[in-house]
């Protein structure tokens, strides 16, 4: 029988600054303009990803992703995922009028980025307080680890990180909403198929340059 090991943890700690590699894709649509940028000035510290829309009670959906394996994550090769969990850091940067905006979900998904490849979302929709002006940078971690489906289970799999995010504007034509979001991070857990270890990666997403 094997032995019990210790968990063995790895930390990237890179936030989202230039060459990330995340790409945006819009669901819905904003009256006058619909933005989806990497932002060098605002983030947690500084640089992080936003989507901003402009225009009269608009609440379309921005999927922020990146398609990569595991193993470029961390993960061991030859080793099999079982679990995920998701943390990423959040703020509402402009918000002109009355609205409510969202982040998340955090998700995983195939590599055709079609399909979910865990049980459940990693993090849920969030919705802030209604209100005006701006937020205070915050965390999301209120899931724990999530069960991997096995088709996507293997160290060698690409899969799709996402990350949404939902700038609601308020009731006016000029209503302004910014939302960011920063240190998208994951927690792997592995395991060797012989049996004789077990792992934990975190990996802060993109990941480390070689």
């Amino acid at each position: 029988m094997a032995s019990s090991l210790a968990l063995l943890g790895a930390t990237y700690s890179q936030p989202f600054t230039a060459g990330h590699g995340f790409t945006a894709t819009q669901s819905g649509a904003c009256d006058s303009s619909y933005t989806d940028a990497s932002d060098a000035t605002n983030g947690n510290p500084a640089a992080s990803i936003s989507s901003t829309c402009t225009g009269r009670n608009d609440s379309p959906t921005t999927t922020w992703h990146k398609t990569l394996t595991w193993e470029s994550m961390g993960v061991t090769a030859g080793n099999i995922v079982t679990q995920v969990d998701c943390a990423f850091d959040h703020a509402i940067i402009t918000r002109s009028h009355s609205s409510a905006p969202g982040r998340g979900p955090c998700q995983i998904f195939d590599s055709a980025n079609t399909s979910a490849c865990t049980a459940s979302d990693l993090e849920a929709l969030s919705s802030y307080s209604s209100g005006t002006g701006g937020t205070s940078w915050a965390t999301d971690n209120a899931t724990g680890a999530v069960a991997v489906n096995g088709s996507c289970s293997a160290s060698s799999t690409s899969v799709t990180v996402r990350v949404a995010i939902r700038p609601t504007t308020g009731n006016n034509a000029s209503a302004n909403t910014q939302v960011n979001v920063d240190n998208l991070v994951l927690t792997i857990t592995e395991f060797t198929p012989s049996g004789k270890k077990s792992q934990v990666i975190i990996a802060l997403l993109p990941e480390r340059t070689p």
